[in-house]
């Protein structure tokens, strides 16, 4: 038996993870292939709106052929259009365009259908499975969700700004690492007589985000009132949505004030990032409410990630900073622990007992896990890595925000 070498097989493994399985046809291996997909995936919303009504299914054959097709349902595999009788077609690029109905009219239910095309040229015959139409007539409504109102384009201490940020059904922070993002958004800012004021548009964002600083393009103030915000939702598939929001510039100036808490580090909200991997913190025995990070079981870091609501609504000009308290889970040895914040970079060392405190960081409000529930504003880490072993006592934070000089609930809360 004549053995295959490395190379062969290495070639052989590189197709089979590239063509989709369903897009894979027999044929002779000798011969160019009559016919080949040109656009695997199609969405298409047959719904009237003159926007993406119709399927457009393209296929290229490398000699002229006759053709025909086939529409079938992924669930059921039953046929729902054809067979459709192209006749001859030349060598080259076709095009055919579903509008989405079945024979015998009616538009198919929301769902994939595989599009099989065959093409015969003599004793030669090759059918392919082309493209996967998928129709998609309504859309899962989202939500618009902004910061802290209402915006201070005048405050001299710090440039205010509001974010205004469109979350889809079921966004959640694991969406970030799976999800192909959002098509289209287009956000508008009109002024109370109407006139646009500003425009944006995001393209294959997971979590498309709009800053609004309610200044003009020569950095001026925009006038104190009321404005309106809109945001247009496109998917895929030619639907939409439109969400509405009001917001208010104001031109009274804003006043820095720092609120400040200190914690047990085992009485402190933690959450679990899901695609790393990590050992767990474990209870201190050196200080009551500690924590202790030791050595990982496995070749990996002892890590926890913290986060904090502070009571008040957060803002995309606020600021932070996190003191660390803690020491050697053995006193006396030099082993050490490792803090950071959002921007991850640099992070800092905490060196033996005492207590270490990170720069000021800005608070991430477009993402986990300030969203989706718009509560925990600022987030650090501590972590050890092997052999070091660290126990924490407590964190205190300082968190400082912008408030108008007679909001009392703001400077008190």
């Amino acid at each position: 038996m004549r053995r295959v070498g490395p190379v062969v097989l290495l070639l052989l493994t590189a197709v089979l993870h590239v063509v989709p399985a369903s897009a894979l046809v027999t044929t002779d291996a000798k011969q160019e292939p009559l016919l080949q997909t040109v656009h695997w995936r199609v969405q298409f919303s047959p719904n009237g709106d003159g926007r993406k009504d119709a399927g457009r299914i393209r296929f290229l054959l490398s000699k002229s052929a006759r053709v025909k097709l086939v529409v079938r349902s992924q669930i059921t595999g039953e046929v729902v259009r054809g067979p459709v009788r192209l006749g001859r077609l030349a060598r080259g690029e076709h095009l055919w365009r579903w509008d989405g109905k079945r024979d015998g009219g009616g538009v198919v239910p929301d769902g994939t259908y595989p599009v099989m095309v065959t093409a015969t040229r003599g004793e030669r015959k090759q059918t392919v499975n082309v493209a996967n139409a998928t129709v998609v007539t309504t859309m899962d409504r989202g939500s618009l969700v902004t910061t802290r109102l209402p915006v201070y384009p005048q405050a001299n201490q710090v440039a205010d700004r509001v974010l205004l940020v469109y979350l889809f059904p079921g966004w959640d922070y694991l969406t970030e690492f799976h999800a192909d993002g959002v098509p289209r958004v287009v956000f508008e800012i009109r002024s109370g007589s109407g006139d646009v004021v500003r425009r944006g548009i995001v393209k294959h964002a997971i979590t498309p985000t709009f800053a609004w600083y309610a200044r003009r393009g020569d950095g001026s103030a925009m006038p104190a009132g009321d404005y309106r915000a809109r945001m247009i939702v496109h998917d895929g598939a030619g639907n939409r949505q439109v969400f509405k929001r009001q917001l208010t510039v104001s031109h009274e100036q804003l006043i820095e004030d720092v609120f400040t808490d200190t914690l047990a580090a085992g009485q402190t909200r933690r959450f679990r990032v899901a695609e790393e991997d990590y050992c767990a913190a474990t209870p201190s025995d050196r200080f009551p409410d500690g924590l202790s990070f030791r050595p990982c079981w496995f070749d990996g870091p002892t890590r926890a990630y913290f986060t904090y609501s502070v009571p008040f609504a957060a803002a995309p000009a606020d600021s932070f900073r996190v003191s660390v308290t803690g020491g050697p889970t053995e006193h006396g040895t030099t082993d050490q622990g490792y803090i950071y914040g959002p921007s991850q970079a640099p992070t800092f060392t905490v060196p033996g007992d005492g207590t270490t405190t990170i720069p000021w960081q800005t608070p991430d409000l477009a993402t986990h896990p300030f969203l989706p529930g718009l509560s925990d504003a600022l987030w650090w880490s501590f972590s050890t890595e092997s052999p070091d072993s660290y126990d924490v006592d407590t964190f205190t934070v300082e968190y400082r925000h912008y408030c108008e000089a007679a909001d009392e609930e703001c400077l008190n809360p």
